[in-house]
């Protein structure tokens, strides 16, 4: 496993890696862990509607051993996928009883193509790690059931907790459990069995724990954009979508980075159904339940909180999303593998298909190399996915090419109106080429959605290029009112001001900068600038200094510094 994954570790920070990691302020300091777990995640400033606080706590851990080192971020999503996988191997050799099958269960979960996505990207370590945190649960769950002691069961408590605030799939851990203990004939519904249930009340204890801090980070959050309209066309999706599922993990071929269908019900979504009902009637008969009831339920258990029932994630379908459900199928196959082992063709067959595994993930894991190879990989396999539409806009943009940027992101929004970070790069963009209505019209329908400084402050600029002085002004209070400390808003406001000749009110706005924000250096350079321009060299000097007293790194400042002591001496030397 480790030698199919090892390539990455020259592979570059791609896609959502960048603002979540290399550019994340929040992870720059472990001071930074506690708040993390009592908001929402954010990407940039926009919301997410994911509260998964241990992902971001355990980036700022490793940023702060490591550096933003995409090397060892690589690094240590391989370590999380190894881990998983020596897991998976101990649970199939408690459930299996059998070496070999738990071998072949592991080798097939460690190498299966639909796991590259979570191992080679690195933003999709919270599957990784949340399913290290639940198989854990799950091992210590049994061996409290085995040896009956108290601290296995607030072990496995203990872990489904930090399973929980990695990612939501965690929560089916005590269903799970539920599901093989029935199986297994170890609990009953009978009156007077309910005892055996006690062991379940802090797992239950720990998913109600977990659901309302989740609600306290979540309140008045927007959520995601991916919504479906109605029940009946969620249930569709979530037939289809399964089936594509069942296909990627038995003949896991023309995999993509992102998935898009058309989200209503026709006859495949009846055929899809039907084909599902019959599955797991075969599975939970009573002449098959003990091979496959447990890696069934496993494997649709896993699945059902991306399956958009209450639509909770941001893509109706990803191969990320599969990284905990295949434990069940590898399970499935390492009973068959324990059942039939004895065999001469089937040690030889087994063998075959963990080396097609593992040739199929050697060419995947190339595919998150860089954001060209990712993007570029999206558009071949999916033409109309709009996220590949989004991020090949945005390397454009970041390579300068401007008007290929337009085009991508135009056709992004065409496609998804609702997605709010393009709609508000097309307006940066459109303002940068000099088409200022275009750019207004898009900062205005992202704000109708959710009012942000940032996106205010891009508005009042839009505004004041029009020549629409006291529009722009609102804006940029508007700005300054949702972030006071935020200094951008201030600069730009002081800049419209003294393009009026207003000077006395661009120097009370940076005033009200210094105050809301005094360790940053720019509003204290911005008024030196200004008094410069008035003739008060002196009083210009003064804040020139305080400018670098803030940030001595200041290269601006210290060069305005020296042109007012030129310009102070050779007064000076005059008089």
């Amino acid at each position: 496993v480790f030698i199919v994954y090892a390539q990455g570790l020259t592979h570059d920070f791609v896609y959502d890696d960048i603002p979540l990691i290399a550019e994340n302020e929040l992870i720059r300091s472990p001071a930074n862990i506690p708040s993390m777990f009592f908001q929402e995640d954010m990407l940039d400033e926009f919301s997410t509607g994911y509260y998964r606080p241990l992902i971001p706590a355990m980036d700022a851990l490793a940023y702060a051993v490591f550096g933003a080192s995409p090397a060892w971020f690589h690094f240590l999503n391989i370590v999380y996928h190894l881990v998983a996988t020596a897991l998976v191997y101990f649970l199939a050799l408690r459930v299996l009883g059998s070496l070999p099958g738990a071998l072949f269960a592991a080798g097939l979960f460690g190498l299966h193509p639909a796991n590259a996505e979570a191992v080679a990207w690195v933003t999709g370590k919270n599957n990784v790690l949340s399913g290290i945190f639940t198989l854990a649960s799950v091992l210590c769950f049994l061996r409290y059931r085995d040896r009956g002691r108290g601290g296995a069961l607030a072990a496995s408590a203990g872990l489904l907790f930090l399973g929980t605030l990695s990612k939501e799939f965690a929560l089916m851990t005590p269903f799970a459990l539920l599901t093989y203990e029935r199986l297994e004939g170890r609990i009953h519904w009978k009156l007077g069995q309910w005892r055996c249930l006690l062991a379940y009340a802090p797992l239950f204890a720990v998913v109600l724990v977990y659901l309302g801090m989740r609600s306290y980070a979540l309140a008045g959050t927007q959520g995601v954009g991916f919504h479906l309209e109605s029940l009946h066309i969620r249930m569709a999706a979530m037939a289809d979508v399964l089936v594509t599922y069942l296909r990627l993990t038995f003949i896991p071929v023309k995999l993509n980075a992102f998935y898009s269908f058309e989200l209503e019900p026709g006859p495949f979504t009846f055929l899809s159904a039907a084909g599902l009902a019959v599955l797991l009637l075969a599975a939970f008969s009573p002449r098959s339940r003990r091979l496959a009831g447990f890696p069934a339920a496993w494997f649709f258990l896993f699945l059902m909180p991306v399956m958009n029932i209450i639509p909770v994630s941001g893509s109706p379908m990803a191969e990320r999303y599969m990284y905990l459900s295949l434990v069940g199928p590898a399970l499935f196959c390492g009973a068959l593998y324990a059942r039939h082992g004895g065999r001469r063709s089937v040690p030889w067959v087994a063998a075959c298909v963990v080396a097609i595994f593992a040739a199929l993930t050697l060419m995947r894991v190339p595919i998150w190399k860089s954001d060209e190879t990712l993007y570029t990989h999206m558009m071949e396999s999916s033409p109309d996915a709009y996220k590949g539409w989004y991020n090949l806009g945005v390397t454009m943009y970041e390579q300068g090419r401007y008007d290929e940027a337009r085009v991508f992101w135009e056709r992004t929004v065409k496609v998804r109106p609702d997605m709010f970070t393009a709609r508000h790069n097309l307006g940066v963009l459109y303002e940068k080429t000099g088409d200022y209505a275009k750019a207004e019209e898009e900062y205005r329908l992202v704000l109708a959605a959710k009012e942000m400084p940032k996106v205010y402050a891009n508005l009042g600029n839009a505004l004041r290029k029009q020549g629409r002085s006291a529009e722009a002004r609102d804006a940029y209070r508007s700005a300054i009112r949702m972030d006071p400390a935020g200094t951008g808003p201030y600069i730009m406001l002081s800049e419209l001001y003294e393009g009026e000749g207003r000077n006395d009110l661009a120097l009370e706005v940076l005033e009200e900068a210094m105050k809301s924000a005094p360790g940053e250096s720019e509003p204290y350079n911005r008024t030196g600038t200004i008094l410069g321009g008035m003739g008060m060299y002196k009083e210009a000097g003064i804040y020139f200094r305080k400018a670098l007293e803030v940030k001595p790194s200041c290269t601006q400042c210290r060069f305005n510094l020296k042109q007012i002591e030129s310009v102070l001496s050779g007064v000076k030397g005059e008089n």
